[in-house]
């Protein structure tokens, strides 16, 4: 288990670089990459935001081994998300924003409810309404393509799209059908 230290680096931007090849004994490919070849910055940006989240309210962030599926874990009574050690940035971005919304909910166990929301909170968090506006007109509405446009996993973007309609219908006055 390999226990990422937030609070040795401050405020500042973390050198995701160190700790991923170092900390977590990566060699040849970056985990920086991404299957688009979209310049990483914008996830380091993400993953250090998320990470001063965490750090703010007193959670630790931790790799280790969760095998080939998962993607993290919150461990409500250890104040502790674990993140699988063998996932790139791409990947690692929207299941620290996914285990945090576990954080802030409080969330005990997985259920159904529980995991969409999740979803539907990281997902409002990561993606703004002007930067998914400005993917979807340069590559249409495929939900793979938004996704490797905005540098993130397809998964976060339809739970976006869950969330924005939920609010967009929550947002409609109550006379809007005629009535």
């Amino acid at each position: 288990m390999t226990l990422l230290d937030i609070r040795s680096v401050g405020g500042g931007l973390y050198n995701l670089r160190r700790v991923s090849l170092a900390s977590l004994g990566r060699v040849g490919r970056r985990r920086t990459e991404t299957p688009a070849g979209h310049d990483s910055a914008v996830n380091e940006q993400r993953f250090a935001w998320l990470l001063d989240l965490c750090a703010d309210d007193g959670l630790t962030v931790e790799y280790v081994d969760l095998g080939p599926r998962r993607h993290g874990q919150y461990l409500r009574r250890h104040r502790r998300i674990e993140l699988n050690r063998n996932l790139n940035l791409r990947q690692l971005v929207p299941g620290l924003g996914h285990e945090y919304a576990h954080h802030v909910y409080n969330d005990g166990c997985s259920t159904t409810f529980a995991e969409r929301r999740a979803w539907e909170y990281a997902a409002q968090l990561l993606i703004a309404p002007e930067e998914y506006a400005a993917a979807e007109r340069i590559v249409g509405h495929s939900v793979q393509a938004i996704a490797l446009e905005l540098d993130l996993t397809p998964v976060l973007v339809e739970a976006w799209r869950r969330w924005w309609r939920t609010a967009s219908l929550a947002n409609q006055p109550d006379d809007a059908w005629g009535a």
